[in-house]
């Protein structure tokens, strides 16, 4: 535990709004701990740009959030800074609604896909909370319409198995291309704990769709299990004429990378003429 405590408390001190004050961002974070190991029942805070969302121990997909003010800080804010009114957000991976609740507190038209049904449930009680209108859908992205088998123990981790156990669940599958046929996006977040390359390869009329800007991907060697290397995603979305980028974010600016961040999970890629 103490070791736990000394690395958090590392991470405060570096992260941009925790760094002044890391103490208070501690406290946060025992109390929080504490509270909910003695009484682990959802409870309501208020975030960035008048959300509000629930929250408990476990739901490590949000929870961050109530140390850091704004965890993902870096694509969290390239989201704040730069959607409106006029973009389509689509979320695949959502989970209880980081990114979605973002985009939608920005008046975008968003589209969030979580095929673990009891972290659906839980994203769609945080939309109601805020009374979003985001379309929401308790199915997966692939590469072609059937199912899968989903994990359900794994918490923000969970992902597409191979071999069924107990401990997962069956789930609706629709590729990319179908679900948006009608749609223009802007901006994708992928967060598919490994499937990327599978979401991609459903998506390529997606990706050739001049509409879509920019996708936030998560490459961090996850898709080994299925025999997929980050380096072949990060080349498919160069030849549909995507690059990663570093958002600068007290200048609002880009920085062209070389490769995909290694630094960090997530990695920008802007399309070449937006």
């Amino acid at each position: 535990m103490i070791s736990k405590i000394k690395k958090r408390f590392r991470k405060f001190r570096e992260h941009p709004l925790t760094s002044a004050n890391p103490f208070a961002a501690l406290f946060r974070y025992v109390f929080f701990n504490v509270r909910h190991s003695l009484f682990n029942e959802p409870k309501i805070h208020q975030w960035v740009n008048g959300i509000k969302f629930y929250a408990q121990k476990g739901d490590a997909g949000i929870v961050p959030n109530i140390y850091f003010k704004l965890f993902d800080y870096e694509d969290s804010k390239f989201i704040l800074d730069t959607l409106n009114h006029n973009d389509v957000f689509v979320d695949i991976g959502a989970n209880v609604g980081h990114f979605s609740l973002l985009a939608a507190s920005k008046k975008s038209k968003v589209i969030a896909f979580e095929p673990i049904p009891e972290t659906y449930k839980k994203l769609v009680k945080n939309i109601n909370l805020n009374n979003f209108n985001i379309e929401v859908l308790n199915k997966g992205v692939g590469n072609s319409i059937g199912k899968l088998f989903f994990s359900t123990e794994k918490g923000v981790m969970n992902s597409v198995v191979t071999k069924p156990n107990n401990n997962c669940v069956e789930v609706e599958v629709l590729p990319l291309d179908e679900i948006l046929k009608n749609t223009n996006p802007t901006m994708l977040k992928i967060d598919v704990e490994g499937y990327e390359w599978f979401v991609l390869q459903g998506g390529l009329k997606t990706l050739g769709n001049t509409s879509l800007k920019y996708i936030l991907i998560e490459l961090n060697n996850s898709g080994k299990k299925f025999e997929i290397n980050d380096q072949d995603i990060h080349q498919l979305l160069i030849s549909n004429g995507f690059y990663p980028y570093q958002y600068i974010v007290n200048d609002k600016t880009f920085i062209r990378l070389d490769t995909f961040r290694r630094d960090k999970f997530n990695t920008l890629y802007i399309r070449s003429n937006a």
